[in-house]
């Protein structure tokens, strides 16, 4: 086999396991031509475990990035047609002549308020969906461009360390900081180049149905136009809008007019996004502000021990099975759709992860404990805890607006009011799981709080944290009002009864 070597002007290899970063402007014309080099028996230094190797992806992506622009072209030529149709009706001009009829007609066809709802249409079915497409692409090629001096800095940085130069404390940093940087930066491309992969699909459909939901306005508002006008009880004219109604039916089949809704951010991009970053990154350990609504784990998990968990006695006190925990995070990492089914009676369950109420505990806890930021966000922390020894009208009070203010992240509220809601009834019988309000605080006080990381823990504020936990899920009712049992998974809320 040939050997070829990308670095300009040098027909020397690199060292092994190294790769000429390509420089800024060219990387996409170097990627096809390396592709190009390698059919006709070139082969090329492989990047190493820091780098990684993201070039087929690289090219896949410019590949799809050719198509989406193509189409892009095809839509707008699509809407300046449809647009056009507008301006060809002003164009007929003996509509306007001497005749009152006519000219009634003639207004009909150039409403300005039916150009306002076909362009409304235009603009957020078709065109906008394109912007966020575009702002995305030019998203990825920055970070692209970045990814270079980013290669340039690590391979000069570990070229010093392999060269037998002095190693000193700052080259050592250097070299660490350059290599978290690549990984970091590759991860972020992963993430993207797929998110964007699995994008490009749903887009197409959605604009396919914006096609026909923008003919279907045109005729709908067309007919209602022409209808409003003394023109259209002739004779002649009732026999077309006749026609027209006619085909109107068939092509709606029954359909309701589609809701012009603006996309601020369409539901494939986040969708996909989030089943990128799971892909490359898992469930486990990110941070909960990244996900689009309450984790399948937290919901599933919830359910789970909303049906099967009540009753167990010592439930998140008593820890699970290492091995199923583990195996439950690992399905729950690799995006499987994990099916939690009790088969402690029933091994036989297609498809169903056999696991107990304490593993589902303890694997709920994990998920919790391995945030970067808690769920009760450290922001939050002093106000908090100043507000555990106040009395209880005013700490209600105080934990309602901290909870229901702007700087308390939506997706936090969420989970921490499920979560609030099977604890709740958790304690309702600890007669007979002996899981009180008080042993609960104990165990999910250091999970779901924590103190700013620019601050050692004290250790008066431990007691603080099971103080206010116990509290919390005391009045958490209270605290949150009517909206509690609002997106609870499933299973009814246990009720305690007297006696």
């Amino acid at each position: 086999m040939k050997s070829f070597n990308s670095q300009e002007g040098s027909s020397s290899s690199l060292k092994s396991g190294e790769r000429t970063p390509i420089s800024g402007g060219f990387w996409k014309a170097n990627l096809l031509a390396e592709r190009v080099l390698s059919h006709l028996g070139f082969t090329f230094d492989v990047q190493d475990e820091v780098t990684g190797d993201i070039s087929e992806s690289q090219i896949d992506f410019q590949l799809q990035v050719t198509k989406a622009y193509l189409f892009e072209e095809q839509i707008k030529d699509f809407c300046s047609s449809a647009r056009n149709h507008f301006n060809y009706a002003k164009s007929l001009t003996f509509l306007t002549e001497e005749d009152d009829q006519l000219k009634e007609f003639a207004d009909a066809l150039t409403n300005s308020a039916y150009l306002d709802v076909l362009d409304r249409a235009l603009r957020e079915l078709l065109e906008m969906p394109f912007e966020l497409l575009r702002l995305h692409i030019r998203k990825i090629e920055e970070v692209m461009e970045l990814r270079d001096g980013l290669l340039q800095e690590y391979h000069h940085q570990k070229a010093k360390r392999d060269g037998g130069h002095p190693k000193s404390m700052e080259d050592s940093t250097k070299l660490d900081s350059a290599i978290d940087a690549v990984k970091e930066n590759t991860q972020w491309l992963q993430v993207h180049f797929l998110a964007f992969k699995n994008t490009y699909p749903q887009l197409r459909k959605r604009i396919a149905g914006g096609v026909a939901a923008v003919h279907i306005i045109q005729s709908h508002l067309l007919v209602s136009n022409i209808e409003s006008t003394s023109l259209s009880k002739d004779t002649l004219v009732l026999h077309y809008l006749a026609e027209l109604k006619q085909y109107n039916v068939i092509v709606q089949t029954g359909n309701e007019m589609p809701d012009l809704i603006f996309p601020s951010n369409l539901r494939e991009y986040r969708q996909a996004m989030q089943a990128a970053w799971t892909t490359v990154r898992g469930v486990f350990g990110r941070d909960l502000v990244e996900f689009d609504a309450i984790p399948d784990i937290v919901t599933k998990s919830i359910s789970f021990l909303q049906a099967h968990g009540l009753l167990t006695e010592g439930i998140f006190r008593v820890p699970g099975d290492d091995d199923r925990v583990r195996e439950l995070r690992q399905e729950f990492d690799q995006g499987h759709d994990v099916n939690l089914m009790l088969c402690e009676s029933d091994e036989e369950v297609a498809d169903a992860v056999q696991c107990f109420p304490q593993d589902v505990a303890s694997l709920l806890k994990l998920f919790f404990r391995s945030l970067p930021q808690p769920l009760i966000p450290s922001t939050c922390f002093h106000d908090l805890l100043d507000a555990s020894t106040t009395p209880v009208k005013e700490f209600n009070s105080t934990v309602s607006t901290i909870l229901h203010s702007s700087l308390y992240p939506a997706v936090n509220k969420s989970c921490l009011q499920i979560l609030l809601g099977l604890l709740v009834q958790v304690s309702q019988i600890s007669d007979i799981n002996r899981m009180s309000a008080d042993n609960l605080a104990v165990v999910f006080a250091p999970t779901i709080m924590r103190c700013p990381e620019t601050e050692l823990p004290q250790l008066k504020d431990t007691q603080r944290t099971i103080t206010f936990c116990k509290r919390l899920i005391q009045s958490a009712e209270e605290i949150i009002g009517e909206s509690f049992w609002e997106g609870y998974p499933k299973s009814e809320p246990y009720v305690a009864h007297d006696g």
